[in-house]
């Protein structure tokens, strides 16, 4: 899932997208020494690596800007590498740099970092997504943090009480039986791709929502996100509600629908009947594991949300660049159910050597 969406850098603040820098150097085993106050001679942050030969001290300045980065900023951050005795310096746009200036810079130790190869460096070295806030809060802001509390408990709620009552057997379900095992396949498989489909569309939703919290999104347009959200968890909710129908065909079955099924043909039709079986227990558990996190990562958006108003109405006010920040854990899920994709195909293959 993206970080931030490029053309989305140029709406931060400048101490903003400061923080959004010193937040990604971070991510990138880089220390953080010092941080500009006020005049800082061309220095915004002071950032340290340990690392061998290629480590050292950094001076790096963030440039956020629409205009093309000139020479004269070069050679000025040079002069500042130069005073302060540091490695090489680091400037960092959300535009563009002239060719004087990246013909300056290769020349020099320099290194520029302009809009295009920062949006790339944030989604490869966030390993959480923040939304950052303004260091005052506006009326406007105050009632968007209200809604982001609102729906996302109800998201929360929902999922929760769907996932409850599936575990506990509390919702009366008609299995859906299957004799043939060609059609439990194109059921599951057809099932597989709508929850896929549901996966893509939360995740641009989330980009969607993040690039909101931080461009001030009118209230009503959250609650409009918020409602495509629903819209998503439901799909998944009825993929969820759909695979605990799904009753897989066991090896019993092979022998009670399949009487004339004898030597190979009956280990083949047995071996995908394995198959059916591990693969639904697995999208089970997988889905569970989805749903579940999903609910987690919106009762933490309502919650952290929550917090930031309740600071608000102590009248403290949360420090510019203030974060916001939650986790997606499923990448252990993830690879569960490859493992389980891998362990039937590997069976499947072996079922077709005897039919």
């Amino acid at each position: 899932m993206p970080y931030v969406l490029e053309d989305h850098l140029e709406t931060l603040t400048g101490k903003e997208f400061e923080e959004l820098v010193a937040h990604m150097l971070s991510g990138m085993d880089l220390t953080i020494q010092e941080r500009s106050t006020g005049a800082d001679g061309g220095v915004d942050l002071i950032a340290y690596s340990a690392e061998p030969i290629r480590g050292g001290t950094f001076v790096v300045q963030c440039k956020r800007q629409v205009s093309k980065v000139s020479a004269p900023v070069v050679r000025d951050l040079l002069g500042t590498v130069t005073a302060r005795k540091a490695n090489k310096g680091i400037l960092v746009t959300t535009s563009e740099f002239t060719a004087a200036a990246i013909e300056f810079a290769q020349a020099n130790r320099i290194e520029l970092i302009d809009g295009h190869v920062l949006s790339t460096l944030l989604q490869e070295h966030m390993g959480e997504m923040p939304c950052v806030f303004p260091s005052e809060a506006p009326a406007e802001v105050r009632q968007f943090v209200k809604v982001v509390v609102s729906e996302a408990t109800k998201l929360a709620e929902r999922i929760n009480q769907q996932d409850y009552e599936l575990s506990k057997g509390l919702v009366p379900i008609q299995e859906k039986r299957f004799r043939d095992l060609e059609q439990l396949t194109k059921f599951t498989d057809d099932l597989w791709r709508r929850f896929h489909s549901a996966v893509d569309v939360f995740g641009n939703q989330m980009e969607h929502y993040l690039n909101g919290m931080s461009s001030r999104t009118s209230p009503e347009e959250v609650q409009r996100r918020f409602a495509s959200m629903k819209v998503v968890m439901d799909e998944f909710l009825s993929v969820q509600l759909l695979v605990y129908r799904v009753r897989p065909i066991t090896p019993a079955d092979v022998r009670t629908y399949h009487p004339e099924a004898h030597g190979r043909r009956l280990k083949g039709a047995t071996l995908l009947a394995e198959s059916s079986v591990h693969f639904i227990g697995g999208f089970k558990r997988f889905i569970h594991l989805f749903v579940t996190e999903c609910s987690r990562c919106f009762t933490e958006m309502a919650s952290l949300s929550n917090e930031l108003e309740a600071r608000w109405q102590r009248g403290e006010t949360p420090e510019t660049g203030q974060q916001i920040s939650f986790n997606f854990h499923i990448d252990e899920a993830s690879r569960e159910m490859c493992r389980v994709s891998e362990w039937c195909n590997q069976k499947t293959k072996e079922a077709f050597r005897f039919l």
